[in-house]
């Protein structure tokens, strides 16, 4: 049954958090990691240059030296994402600690998710909750990094739970809230946003109705337009119109097939690009050119598969326990939540990404680990409840004892102690999967830090390392890491050949390097020697 937040199950819901923000901290190894993907290191970039209280940087002076994906270095240097998640990121730049604000957005979602569970179910059905939604696949590849699926995960589960208050005390400041948490969202990941202020914005809408605040739309939809207030001054300042997105602006630059919707369009670059961004985009066009309304149906199935997977450690059978949560819940919420998991499926069946790349599908983990850990306790206490003494009384008229009437504190025992079993079931391929995850997590990390030990080592203290990859070379990882304004002792850049001279003349006092990549086995191994010029348009290796 539902409970009441006591102070006890409010210091419950403080320690899972703290639990998990220190589960991802020994996850990602550090709050300082490297950015190892494009997107996490676009965020980080744009998120110094916040800290730095400027919303862009001047452009580089030779920006093909520069490039950098997801990033514009001319005519400014800004990244192309909405800039909801980089700004949330600010504090932690300011300590040093970057991953600092991540895993604590992880931590805030836990607490969050353990005391809506607990409102909704029970407290045993939020233990199993906040270790399912921790524990996936999906969260053991994403929490512990610079994604800002992990930002608006929290802003989902604070929107319920301000929707869920409204509705139940009607009180003007839930209201606030959720309209703060769903305009900030606006600003970070749109599409995610969209996918669940649909069904959310109805609920609210009869929620308002229900408890008469119609004087409140004016201020919460203020909440929500403030922020997209701040995007469209930052798409101003980045693309020089407010009513062009950096994202589409820098699709239309470098990616023009990185698009919402089916097949290809045919746009060609309005950039020249490096032989990288080459490699780059044919792999963006393959995934485009396969992403078909035709293939739809094997889109659907191949997605829901590996969704069902990733999510729980039980696959199917964990997914049916899902279906039977529903049936736990009042309709409102069944439909609130069905309709929203549903939703944001469905908005991405829109875009192409590989099947591996669940990062879309973050914010879904708690509502569906929730669902996953409320059918199980239905079916418990059910059996409990009905199936229970009936046998009882079957053995007993064997002579094995007289009848007894059902004793509720013994049914809840019973209750507690079966549905333990069955979590102890669902959670038991856990430390295989967590043990796993860790391993790769810090993996990922190893080539980039590997790169910066020997960036480290280099006797000059201000220098210039030209970046050459081996064949291979993974197309959504790049070396080449701007910093916000260029004031860096060591600029990292793309190696161009004898036109690295050019780049030097710019350089001052920096001195020359060149990193190149070998392959041992399938591991490259990189090396950094001093890069010597014969003269001005040749370069000598």
């Amino acid at each position: 049954m539902p409970e009441k937040l006591t102070p006890k199950l409010r210091w419950a819901a403080v320690a899972c958090g703290v639990a998990s923000f220190l589960f991802v901290w020994w996850m990602w190894g550090s709050l300082n990691q490297v950015a190892v993907v494009h997107d996490e290191a676009a965020y980080l970039l744009q998120a110094r240059l916040f800290a730095a209280f400027h919303l862009v940087a001047p452009a580089r002076p030779t920006p093909e030296f520069f490039e950098q994906y997801h990033t514009f270095v001319e005519p400014v240097v800004a990244a192309k994402y909405p800039p909801g998640f980089s700004l949330f990121l600010v504090p932690g730049i300011w300590l040093g600690l970057p991953g600092l604000i991540p895993a604590l957005l992880v931590g805030a979602s836990t607490a969050v998710a353990f005391i809506l569970a607990c409102e909704l179910a029970s407290a045993p059905v939020a233990v199993v909750t906040v270790v399912l939604m921790n524990a996936s696949s999906v969260a053991l590849k994403f929490n512990p990094s610079y994604s800002s699926e992990v930002l608006t995960s929290f802003l989902v589960l604070a929107s319920w739970l301000a929707l869920y208050r409204h509705w139940t005390t009607g009180r003007a400041h839930w209201l606030f809230v959720l309209a703060a948490a769903v305009g900030w969202g606006a600003i970070t990941r749109p599409l995610t946003m969209l996918a669940f202020a649909v069904p959310a914005g109805v609920a609210t809408l009869i929620s308002i109705r229900r408890h008469r605040a119609w004087l409140a739309i004016i201020p919460s939809m203020a909440l929500v337009f403030a922020p997209i207030g701040f995007m469209l001054l930052f798409n101003a300042r980045v693309t020089g119109s407010w009513r062009k997105s950096a994202q589409n602006e820098y699709a239309r630059m470098y990616i023009p097939e990185d698009h919402v919707g089916f097949g290809l369009t045919g746009g060609v670059p309005a950039r020249p690009l490096s032989a990288e961004q080459q490699t780059f985009n044919a792999w963006v066009d393959s995934m485009h050119a396969e992403h078909t309304q035709a293939r739809l149906p094997i889109t659907i199935k191949q997605r829901k598969r590996i969704l069902i997977a990733q999510t729980w450690a039980r696959r199917s059978r964990a997914g049916f326990l899902a279906i039977v949560g529903l049936f736990a819940l009042p309709w409102e919420i069944a439909v609130l939540l069905s309709t929203t998991v549903l939703g944001i499926f469905a908005a991405y069946l829109l875009y192409p990404h590989p099947l591996t790349w669940m990062a879309y599908y973050l914010e879904l983990q708690a509502p569906l680990a929730f669902l996953a850990a409320a059918g199980a306790f239905l079916i418990v206490r059910v059996a409990v409840r009905y199936v229970a003494p009936p046998l009882s009384r079957r053995i007993s008229t064997r002579g094995l004892g007289a009848p007894q009437p059902p004793d509720p504190r013994k049914q809840r025992l019973q209750t507690q102690l079966l549905f333990a079993a069955v979590a102890i079931w669902l959670m038991f391929p856990i430390p295989a999967i967590v043990s796993v995850g860790r391993r790769l997590a810090l993996s990922k990390a190893a080539y980039w830090q590997n790169f910066q030990r020997l960036v480290s080592t280099l006797p000059s203290k201000r220098s210039v390392v030209f970046v050459q990859y081996t064949r291979g070379h993974l197309p959504h990882s790049s070396l080449v890491q701007n910093e916000p304004f260029g004031s860096a002792d060591v600029w990292i850049v793309h190696d161009r050949g004898a036109d690295d001279a050019r780049l030097m003349s710019f350089a001052g006092d920096r001195h020359p390097y060149l990193y190149w990549e070998t392959l041992n086995g399938s591991k490259a191994v990189g090396h950094i020697a001093p890069l010597t010029f014969d003269n001005v348009a040749n370069v000598g290796r």
